[in-house]
């Protein structure tokens, strides 16, 4: 299993049947690769620059050679490919962390908003369909949420207040390219399913008649790179906000929009079909050679 984005926290693997965290690839030793393998990187996007000014990140090809180890792995523990596929069958941050921070990356001068969209997506394809070759037959593909009404944002590039509209178009954008992708992708591939979560229609619900109080600020003191002060003391109740941190959510919202991932009350929250439905689909899935 691979795991991602912030949204795909343990509110989703909790409804999916976790009963503890999926272990990060890192420390994920022994039989307990078997039980599932979160390979995020936090600040890390799908082009191989993205986040490097926040430190050690692995991108998403990164990422994608690590499941690849995995698969070797678990072919090894069971003895042969064939008992693993049995057992198989049981990018904010391109963004945030890149092309709105022109002091260190070039693209916002290499590209326009809708170029630069399109370029990712055609990255991202490329990363999605070796996913597909290592095996991958249900994938979740999660659109960005509203990046220009992080509190982050809000203060570096937001007006009085108010959301940054430049991000949030940019998220459009890239979200349009993706709807066209998970079509192109269950056309093309019929023996999987593509799913889109639309995280950004979720995220534009009213927060306040859902019980928050604080939507614009984070639960915690923020360094100038919009992350927690190291050793603060975070807010008293984190369940009155949004935002833990300058970019991420807390956990409180991050169950709301697992749960509208898992079983959308609405149909506009995921396409063509909700994550409950994804794994209900059977298929033979294969063990790319190693």
């Amino acid at each position: 299993m691979v795991v991602g984005p912030a949204w795909l926290g343990r509110g989703l693997t909790e409804l999916l049947g976790f009963e503890n965290y999926i272990p990060p690839f890192a420390y994920a030793n022994g039989s307990a690769i078997l039980s599932g393998v979160n390979y995020a990187s936090g600040a890390s996007g799908i082009r191989r620059e993205s986040g490097i000014t926040t430190g050690t990140v692995l991108s998403m090809g990164k990422q994608l050679k690590n499941h690849r180890k995995t698969i070797s792995r678990i072919i090894g523990m069971l003895g042969k490919k064939s008992l693993a596929r049995n057992y198989l069958n049981k990018c904010s941050n391109d963004y945030i962390n890149n092309y709105f921070l022109p002091q260190y990356y070039n693209t916002s001068q290499e590209y326009s908003l809708e170029e630069y969209a399109v370029v990712l997506v055609e990255q991202y394809s490329r990363q999605i369909l070796r996913l597909y070759e290592y095996g991958a037959k249900k994938v979740v593909l999660g659109g960005l949420g509203l990046i220009g009404c992080t509190p982050a944002a809000i203060a570096s590039y937001g007006t009085n207040g108010s959301c940054s509209e430049e991000l949030n178009y940019a998220a459009q954008l890239f979200n349009q390219q993706l709807v066209s992708l998970v079509d192109q992708l269950n056309s093309n591939l019929t023996d999987a399913k593509f799913i889109y979560i639309n995280n950004y229609g979720i995220g534009s619900v009213n927060t306040t008649s859902l019980g928050f109080t604080v939507s614009d600020a984070g639960c915690c003191t923020l360094n100038s790179g919009g992350l927690c002060v190291e050793d603060s003391t975070p807010c008293e109740d984190r369940s009155e906000s949004v935002f833990w941190d300058g970019f991420h959510p807390t956990e409180a919202f991050n169950r709301i929009s697992a749960n509208k991932s898992y079983s959308s009350y609405e149909s506009a929250d995921t396409y063509p079909m909700d994550v409950s439905q994804l794994v209900e689909l059977e298929f033979n899935p294969l063990v790319a050679e190693m």
